[in-house]
């Protein structure tokens, strides 16, 4: 069996230091202008790549839970895309929500989680979220990412169980409701 291999971009800004970012994507090349996620402020910036390599999860250059995502190439309407982003996180009045990692309490203290492409989703349609500019800093969760959640994290996305096409039917936990109530009626026993 092989070794999944994470595809890592060292970037760089007006040719300073470089920054490593992940992505799935295999079309980077080094020169490609991309857009990526700078500081902790979910702005973005325009970087040109140095540097692409791949790596097993045991030899990645930075930790796949602190490695920000490229967002995409740059492009003829990157900069108008960079200001636009940016722009509107400024605006935006509740301010924005990295729903690509949370933070979840343990008995051991606060661990980061990223969430996978899957909850994020989950994230969108959330009303609750609605009020916020939702940015995505960090690429979907990765299966050694996932195996090493704490269980918290489990119980607290217990409504993600439902499966993806009842997902969004408000009214399937009802149903199973009444089904409970009256077993007979509907041939559950």
């Amino acid at each position: 069996m092989f070794a999944h291999k994470y595809i890592y971009c060292a970037v760089t800004f007006d040719g300073q230091k470089s920054y490593w970012y992940r992505t799935n994507d295999r079309g980077y090349r080094v020169g490609d202008k991309v857009i990526v996620p700078v500081s902790n402020k979910c702005k973005w910036d325009q970087g040109v790549i140095t540097r692409v390599e791949k790596y097993s999860a045991d030899k990645v250059p930075f930790p796949l839970d602190k490695t920000k995502g490229v967002v995409s190439k740059c492009g003829f309407w990157g900069e108008a895309k960079i200001k636009n982003h940016n722009d509107t996180l400024s605006k935006c009045k509740a301010g924005a929500l990295d729903i690509s990692v949370f933070a979840v309490k343990t008995k051991k203290g606060y661990v980061e989680v990223i969430t996978t492409a899957e909850e994020r989703e989950h994230f969108k349609k959330n009303k609750t979220y609605s009020r916020f500019f939702l940015i995505e800093a960090f690429p979907p969760a990765v299966p050694e990412q996932v195996a090493s959640r704490p269980p918290e994290w489990k119980e607290r996305m217990k409504d993600l169980r439902t499966p993806k096409n009842e997902r969004d039917l408000g009214w399937i936990d009802e149903i199973e409701m009444i089904e409970d109530m009256f077993p007979d009626q509907w041939g559950n026993e």
